[in-house]
Formats: C-alpha cells, sequence, structure tokens
C-alpha cells in the first residue's frame, strides 16, 4: 500500500485521539506542569499506525538533498516523497485570555517549518501540530486566535486544516499545514 498524505493525516489524527483520552497523565494545567516525551511518542503512534516500509523515522535531511545534519520527524519513501514534521503544545485558559484577540505560533513551530522548506521544491511538505487544552472554549478560541500568524509566517506551508481530536477526557485539535492540496476531511 501507498502512503499518501491522507493516510499520514489520518493516522496522525487517531493517534492525537488516542492522546487526548490519556492527556491528564502528560499536562498538570492547574500547576502550568507538562512532560517531555509526548512528541516523539504521537511520532512513533503515526508510525505504528501506518505500518509500513515506507515510512520512516527520524531520516536525516541529508539523505534526501538538504544541507542539513538534522532529522525530520517522518520521511515518506517515493513515489510520494513527504518530509513531515511533528510538534506538540499545550494552552491553558489563562494564555488564551491574555492573547488580546491574537496569538503566534511557539518559535518551535517556526523553526519546524522553516527546517521543512530546505527538503527542497519536488518534495511535499506537511507539519501536523498537536495542542493539548484545559477546556473546549480554549480549543474553540485558539483557531481564531492563530489565523493571522499561519496566514502570514507560514507562507510556503499554505494549505491548512484543522481536525478536532477531543475525547470526552481531554481536549486536542490537530493542525496540519502543508505545501500543497490534498489534505483530507475530518473523519467523522
Amino acid at each position: 500500500m501507498l502512503i499518501s498524505k491522507k493516510c499520514l493525516v489520518l493516522a496522525a489524527v487517531e493517534a492525537c485521539s488516542s492522546f487526548a483520552k490519556s492527556s491528564k497523565a502528560f499536562f498538570n494545567f492547574d500547576e502550568r506542569k507538562g512532560w517531555r516525551g509526548w512528541e516523539n511518542w504521537l511520532t512513533v503512534e503515526i508510525i505504528r499506525r501506518l505500518n509500513n516500509d515506507a515510512v520512516i523515522p527520524f531520516h536525516p535531511y541529508g539523505e534526501i538533498g538538504a544541507h542539513s545534519r538534522e532529522k525530520m520527524d517522518i520521511y515518506v519513501k517515493e513515489p510520494f516523497g513527504i518530509a513531515v514534521e511533528i510538534k506538540v503544545n499545550y494552552i491553558d485558559w489563562d494564555e488564551i485570555e491574555c492573547s488580546n484577540g491574537h496569538r503566534p505560533l511557539p518559535k518551535k513551530i517556526k523553526d519546524d517549518a522553516a527546517k521543512l522548506q530546505q527538503s527542497g521544491q519536488k518534495r511535499d511538505k506537511l507539519l501536523l501540530i498537536s495542542t493539548c487544552f484545559q477546556d473546549r472554549e480554549s480549543l474553540r478560541v485558539y483557531r481564531g486566535l492563530v489565523r493571522a500568524d499561519i496566514e502570514q509566517n507560514f507562507k510556503g506551508l499554505s494549505y491548512h486544516k484543522w481536525y478536532d481530536c477531543s475525547t470526552d477526557k481531554g481536549f486536542n485539535l490537530l493542525l496540519a499545514l502543508s505545501s500543497s492540496g490534498g489534505l483530507p476531511r475530518a473523519p467523522k
């Protein structure tokens, strides 16, 4: 089976929904603490769900022609040739309230978008951003707060789609930014 961008994004949606079920084990919103490790967990979980030899974890950018020693989170071999970076984030209501109608995405996300641009013109680029929220209201407001930042600072990844991956146990929103179209509809 060939692994397309659609397959990748739908596997990410499933993995983020799975993560939302146990997000309280990773975040303490009352104390504003987050534990490391869930970005790697999410990467491995997406790869596990795809279960295909064409999907390579932690692949060096240098092996696809970029002048970099860094590694991308996932690379899907040809014929699709998709370079993927995954970022995670958590937002509490205090951060939402202090945003004054606009909130930039964190620098670490912009840095990964810049790394993706090194992967070449012919290569499809996909940035997956999974954000956990304290409550449903924070999730609802967040999309509007980052809209201008996405439009201004992610021009090389001009296609985007939101996926609500929340469950009854946690709130998670996945943002897929892509260098080309073909992002799937949200599953029902």
